[in-house]
């Protein structure tokens, strides 16, 4: 089976980047006609979401693996599928793209490749003035890495965030550093979330005490599995100091808005056992009390 095939699943409306992608484009395409690049579309889900939802576009594709690239020809909705190799990327073969795209989507695609920052200002080129990239990465500071890692474990998987074929990691600091330097501007966020045990395989929490469990619950981001941005091109007249900031606090915001709802994915019968659950409520209490 090709490993494209790994990934394909239908496109969900919500805590799935796909979807929020799919929103976006349809909110801001304004029943216009838009002009779409997906890179990594693999076996065309999210292609074929774009055409379920009745949006006016023109879609084009980016794919490395060969069996995708066929697969996702055959359903006729894209324009054109180059197969294509990012790690060894030469935008002047695609002088056709310049300035042709209103939007480019990078679904969970740059974490696969070497050199992630060099890619997307390449691929800004490729942008309409008023263009958008729209970006979701996984999140290496999940719940179920970093219980993981205290115990020695770092183990990859088929999928997810230890997909095996993964070879850049991101926390959402690291990833607003990554997009400032990128210089790109966050327009639109929306995070996915996942359970404690994420997608590893193992449960780790049984062989940590109480104080390192409660520790990894409070952070609401143990719980965020992807991040998800949709992104202008920085204005060069801002300073990078200003908008990492800007950025940041866009994040952080959010976040902080929606920590009670983000804290039902911290599933206390998982994570603590039952004499401690009554010790971590009273702590989360204190922490929603902070927050609200």
């Amino acid at each position: 089976m090709s490993r494209s095939f790994v990934y394909k699943n239908k496109v969900a409306q919500e805590n799935d980047p796909r979807g929020y992608a799919v929103k976006w484009i349809k909110e801001g395409s304004l029943d216009k006609s838009v002009n779409i690049l997906d890179i990594g579309c693999a076996c065309g889900d999210f292609g074929m979401a774009v055409l379920e939802n009745e949006i006016k576009a023109e879609i084009w594709g980016l794919e490395y693996d060969i069996d995708s690239v066929n697969y996702s020809k055959s359903l006729d909705i894209y324009k054109d599928i180059y197969q294509t190799d990012l790690n060894n990327f030469l935008e002047e073969k695609y002088k056709n793209f310049v300035g042709y795209f209103d939007y480019i989507f990078f679904g969970d695609v740059l974490e696969h490749i070497l050199y992630p920052e060099q890619i997307v200002k390449k691929f800004k080129s490729f942008l309409k003035k008023e263009g958008k990239i729209i970006i979701s990465i996984p999140n290496i500071s999940h719940a179920s890495i970093k219980a993981n890692i205290l115990l020695n474990n770092f183990d990859y998987t088929e999928a997810g965030i230890l997909d095996e074929t993964h070879i850049k990691f991101f926390t959402y600091k690291t990833f607003v550093k990554f997009l400032t330097d990128a210089g790109l501007k966050i327009e639109k966020f929306k995070p996915t979330f996942f359970g404690p045990l994420g997608t590893q395989k193992n449960d780790p929490y049984q062989q940590l005490p109480f104080a390192i469990k409660t520790f990894i619950s409070q952070d609401p981001h143990s719980f965020v599995i992807q991040y998800v941005v949709e992104c202008s091109v920085e204005d060069e007249s801002k300073t990078k100091n200003d908008n990492y900031s800007n950025n940041l606090f866009l994040i952080e915001n959010y976040i902080s808005k929606n920590i009670e709802m983000i804290m039902l994915y911290a599933d206390k019968r998982i994570i603590f056992t039952k004499k401690e659950r009554k010790r971590f409520y009273q702590k989360i209490q204190k922490l929603l009390n902070f927050f609200s």
